[in-house]
């Protein structure tokens, strides 16, 4: 293990702190406005991929034993996580084209920091994958998102620096 994270509460922790980000940091407007997008490429998407990871490609599992309730072997405290983060990357996503891809990077290094952390502290475990892995698959994943994004009428907000 490489560090210890009390498997108790790791994955609340995970969904409160990301929560209680988002509730602070978007004004509650535009968190309504963002929510059905945090909702569909958070919730649904990470559901989707999760699925395809574990039950299809035999990827990676997650150690259940204190995650709480769980959907399709996947905790549900972490599928909520993905709605408020998703609300965050799209609120701050940045108006130059230059910083577009480092935030993107930015955003994909920090769920693969988080990744890895549960993984060190035995919550999840590789199967057939490997952290790398899991940067290229962040890196892809908000791209979609902010694909999504484009087709459920944002692209106007993205051109004129309001994401």
């Amino acid at each position: 293990m490489l560090f210890y994270i009390n498997p108790a509460w790791a994955w609340i922790g995970l969904a409160v702190v990301v929560w209680v980000a988002a509730l602070i940091l978007v004004p509650p407007r535009r968190f309504g406005g963002l929510l059905p997008i945090g909702i569909i490429a958070g919730f649904f998407l990470a559901l989707v991929i999760q699925y395809i990871a574990i039950d299809l490609l035999n990827l990676w599992r997650f150690n259940l034993t204190f995650a709480g309730p769980s959907v399709y072997r996947v905790p549900l405290m972490l599928l909520l996580a993905y709605i408020p983060e998703v609300i965050l990357f799209i609120h701050f996503f940045p108006v130059n084209n230059v910083s577009r891809v480092f935030y993107i990077f930015l955003f994909a290094l920090a769920n693969t920091l988080v990744e890895w952390g549960f993984v060190g502290a035995g919550l999840r475990f590789y199967v057939h994958w490997n952290v790398l892995f899991t940067f290229a698959l962040a890196v892809i994943l908000h791209l979609v998102v902010l694909w999504l994004y484009v087709a459920a009428g944002g692209r106007e907000k993205l051109a004129g620096g309001r994401a």
